[in-house]
């Protein structure tokens, strides 16, 4: 079982490696640091892709773009950095579908900020 997972990992990096252009939509796994607040968060989100080049990562309340984070390249790896008003993102393509992006993880929420409660 074991070397046929280590298989599988060879052969998707392999095909990323190899791939003329990645598009369309993929399932990432997203890091998340904002220096100014101590926040360091990993979640799981759909981004978009057109010739390697990310175009838009979503968010439960919406979503970044090109216009936000300007031209990304996506590298060999899968993998694409950004750092946008002064948060840091690093995102990792998956080897899940976009289509069963969030199965078996919990999906993003927005957080609403503090309720009347101080909760």
């Amino acid at each position: 079982m074991r070397k046929l997972l280590l298989l599988y990992d060879f052969t998707f990096l392999y095909f990323i490696s190899q791939a003329q252009s990645l598009n369309g939509a993929y399932c990432a796994d997203v890091r998340y640091i904002n220096p100014k607040t101590g926040t360091d968060s990993e979640y799981r989100s759909i981004i978009e892709v057109d010739n390697n080049i990310l175009t838009r990562v979503v968010f439960p309340n919406g979503w970044h773009d090109q216009d936000e984070f300007g031209i990304q390249n996506i590298k060999r790896t899968g993998q694409v950095n950004y750092t946008m008003r002064g948060a840091q993102y690093t995102l990792k393509l998956n080897k899940v579908s976009a289509a069963h992006c969030y199965d078996g993880v919990p999906r993003l929420q927005q957080c609403m900020g503090i309720t009347k409660k101080r909760i």
